[in-house]
């Protein structure tokens, strides 16, 4: 009977933790900007670059809604993010599409398209199994770009770029420093290849464009329950 009894509470604790409530989508990003804006600050600009199926940039409109987001994101016309993105686009106005890639210089790059979309980098190892295709995108200095288009210049800027986040900030540095929170992507091992900025060089070279490291928010771990990966929450000037 005992061991019926510890057999049913284990079902019922398995069936309590499948009825618990997801968390929030972006949940750690939502509690940044939130305690951002219960200080005093605003946002009008959002930059989301790698910005896949616009979700994030959707999800940061409910903290700020009267912001207008621009997303940078290379495969939108790509059937991995293209039905999604488009339909977004549609429903909410706020946000503009910029169907580049961003990097240190202007040219064309090739890009590895995973199989999913989201784990797509400029920073191709060559031996990464999710990779389904190779394909040739568009790469543009955000600094040139912004100021060709005359883009309004960001408040808030999101980098998530698969191990090119490095390269983003050095072909943006003046756009960049206009903003007052930064949330980046950032790596504790090399697992894109030689040219994955570990944590400490993103803080480093955000640092003399004035911003300071205050919190990680998301954590990624790996299968073998190795952590791989930290969302990174920067701050400027008298905001840190």
């Amino acid at each position: 009977m005992r061991n019926r009894i510890e057999r049913l509470k284990g079902k019922v604790s398995d069936w309590l933790v499948l009825l618990r409530p997801a968390p929030p989508l972006f949940a750690a990003d939502q509690r940044f900007l939130r305690r951002l804006r219960r200080q005093g600050f605003r946002a009008r600009v959002i930059y989301d670059v790698g910005a896949s199926t616009g979700v994030w940039s959707e999800t940061m409109l409910r903290v700020f809604p009267e912001a207008r987001c621009h997303l940078f994101e290379p495969l939108a016309f790509h059937s991995v993010f293209a039905g999604e993105l488009r339909a977004r686009l549609v429903r909410v106005p706020q946000l503009r599409l910029h169907a580049i890639a961003l990097g240190e210089t202007d040219g064309q790059e090739i890009m590895a398209v995973a199989e999913d979309g989201f784990g797509s980098s400029l920073n191709d190892r060559g031996d990464l199994p999710s990779i389904r295709e190779r394909l040739r995108v568009p790469v543009r200095r955000l600094d040139d770009y912004v100021r060709e288009r005359g883009l309004e210049l960001p408040d808030i800027v999101k980098i998530d770029t698969q191990g090119f986040e490095a390269a983003v900030l050095r072909g943006g540095t003046e756009t960049v420093r206009h903003a007052g929170a930064l949330l980046v992507e950032t790596w504790l091992e090399r697992d894109y290849g030689p040219g994955t900025p570990l944590v400490p060089e993103i803080i480093a070279a955000l640092r003399p464009l004035g911003f300071t490291l205050v919190d990680f928010g998301e954590r990624f771990w790996d299968e073998r329950g190795r952590l791989y990966s930290l969302d990174a929450f920067f701050l400027a000037g008298a905001l840190a």
